[in-house]
């Protein structure tokens, strides 16, 4: 499985982020991202000081050429385009990953 990890930093307003994102961006994706899913962590605290990250969306796709498929198309940019603008305390970091994932 693969994941695009999207990594908010501190907005510089968070009540104004979280409303944009849950009223405008969830919604976004929900209608763009057929196929795929969406998981959402608010990052509450770090082991050092303050998080550089308030929010963690992860949207989970059967490759990581699908996703950057998905990227390339005009649904892509403008899913993509929204979480840049809403994301006020700097660019989100944007990370491709796999998994392997262990049971013990």
């Amino acid at each position: 499985m693969a994941k695009l990890v999207v990594l908010y930093p501190q907005p510089t307003d968070g009540a104004q982020f979280e409303k944009l994102y849950a009223e405008e961006h969830v919604p976004l994706c929900q209608e763009k991202l057929k196929g795929m899913k969406l998981a959402v962590t608010h990052i509450k605290a770090s082991a050092a000081g303050d998080p550089p990250y308030h929010l963690m969306a992860e949207v989970w796709a059967p490759s990581i050429e699908a996703l950057q498929g998905f990227l390339s198309t005009p649904d892509g940019q403008e899913v993509a385009g929204h979480a840049f603008r809403i994301s006020t305390g700097g660019p989100p970091a944007v990370l491709f990953t796999e998994e392997d994932v262990h049971q013990f």
